[in-house]
């Protein structure tokens, strides 16, 4: 899918391959990791003008309480509403990530998957 003159991989398709009928539990999960959301912010700064650094921030800091994982269920829309973001995008039911974050997304969940974490 092509959208802001950039490329993106459905990690909708990329968690069902991996990860099989717990696919949207793979990306809530993820999305919940401190890690991840410092991943996105990074990329949204350095590429969106309109990214909500506050919302982030905040977002950020519940993840920095609860040892790096956020107290709550973050969903992606959440994630593009409250920040703005446009590198992760839902089309007809599934999550597309810009492709360098479905490249991230996609080891994380390898690697989940083979280690049984």
């Amino acid at each position: 899918m092509e959208k802001h003159g950039h490329t993106y991989q459905s990690i909708t398709k990329i968690a069902i391959s991996l990860g099989g009928d717990d696919s949207q539990s793979f990306i809530n999960d993820w999305l919940m990791q401190q890690e991840t959301i410092e991943r996105l912010a990074l990329f949204e700064c350095f590429k969106s003008e309109r990214f909500n650094v506050d919302a982030f921030e905040e977002i950020r800091g519940a993840a920095i309480l609860n040892d790096g994982k956020l107290p709550e269920k973050l969903s992606a829309k959440e994630w593009i509403k409250k920040t703005k973001a446009i590198f992760l995008v839902i089309q007809r039911g599934e999550i597309y990530a810009h492709n360098e974050i479905a490249f991230d997304f996609a080891n994380w969940i390898k690697n989940r998957c083979r280690y049984g974490l």
